[in-house]
């Protein structure tokens, strides 16, 4: 890895751009990543300003990531970096190219411990970086004819692919009604209402075409970091596309009471959405989400206790009313 004379090439950039024109990189280590990313790499600096300690270490040391990234993933990096929003610097060699190819990018969580930060001032960081990064970009349609459109069509081919296939593949496990009925009586019946209902409950949803924007859409929760000071940054944009901002909310919004908060933030940056039809769209967003979710976790085919947690909390989306939404749901306004 150390001798790819492209990455090595890419990386020197990426910190001449970002870090310092003026850094010269005096040694780079890489060693396997994890997550999305292909490698991690420990890149030494000498900055013209400084000069070395007592020890004879080099002046500064950061973390670099790469992988090889869709143009939509590294579009969306650019374009909101470019608007000063949270997420991570990043530079590829190949910034036109419809295929995949090489990107490098901030570490930015790098030496952070999460035990450390409050998490409540965390997750207010959160719904605000994302607020920002929505009406940001809201209507902008013209300006992101490379993002896919997170229409009917793909909702609903995202149901029929996604859940329903990871769901009878499930039924077909001899313990899998059991395992389903602690989760409470009829447990089965009322997942497959909400699915056959979803289409006409997410109707709704997409006809605010006011509420359009970039969607992060990642259901990975290593798409969300934050550094060591407890800002956010949103990573991971392969998922991404064009649609309502309701898709983005239930993913990143622990219930309600945070997803009014987010509505909070909304206004703050200039744009406003009646509570009640706040509420009602935030609920179908919610089952459709839920459903997402469940066949992401039903479909690994596994019964640890990380993905029966997520299945826990994928049911929860989709069986839980949220307050006041059906009735809501059929009186909002849609634009």
């Amino acid at each position: 890895m150390n001798n790819d004379v492209k990455l090595i090439g890419l990386l020197k950039d990426t910190v001449y751009c970002f870090v310092s024109p003026e850094a010269e990189v005096t040694e780079v280590v890489s060693i396997p990543g994890t997550g999305r990313f292909a490698y991690a790499h420990k890149v030494k600096l000498r900055m013209a300003a400084e000069t070395e300690g007592p020890d004879g270490q080099p002046d500064r040391e950061i973390t670099l990531l790469s992988k090889q990234a869709t143009f939509i993933e590294r579009s969306a990096l650019s374009r909101l970096y470019s608007q000063a929003a949270n997420v991570p610097y990043s530079l590829s060699n190949c910034p036109l190219s419809k295929e995949r190819s090489l990107l490098v990018v901030q570490d930015v969580a790098h030496g952070a411990d999460p035990a450390l930060l409050d998490p409540t001032k965390v997750k207010e960081k959160r719904l605000q970086a994302l607020a920002y990064i929505h009406v940001a970009n809201l209507g902008c349609l013209q300006d992101l004819p490379w993002l896919p459109k997170a229409d009917l069509t793909y909702i609903a081919g995202t149901v029929e692919q996604g859940w329903r296939e990871a769901w009878e593949a499930a039924h077909r496990e001899p313990d899998f009604a059991g395992r389903m009925t602690r989760y409470g009586e009829e447990t089965l019946a009322r997942v497959e209402d909400a699915a056959e209902g979803i289409a006409a409950e997410m109707a709704a949803c997409l006809a605010a075409v006011d509420t359009y924007t970039m969607i992060h859409h990642s259901l990975n929760p290593e798409g969300v970091l934050t550094d060591d000071q407890g800002e956010v940054y949103f990573a991971d944009w392969e998922d991404a596309r064009y649609g309502s901002l309701f898709l983005d909310l239930p993913l990143h919004c622990s219930g309600l009471k945070d997803a009014l908060a987010y509505r909070n933030y909304l206004s703050v940056f200039g744009f406003e959405i009646p509570e009640e039809r706040f509420i009602a769209l935030y609920g179908a967003a919610t089952r459709y989400a839920g459903l997402r979710l469940l066949g992401e976790h039903l479909g690994r085919g596994r019964q640890d206790a990380y993905t029966e947690a997520n299945v826990f909390r994928a049911l929860q989306m989709v069986l839980r009313p949220v307050p006041a939404w059906n009735g809501l749901l059929m009186q909002s306004e849609v634009v």
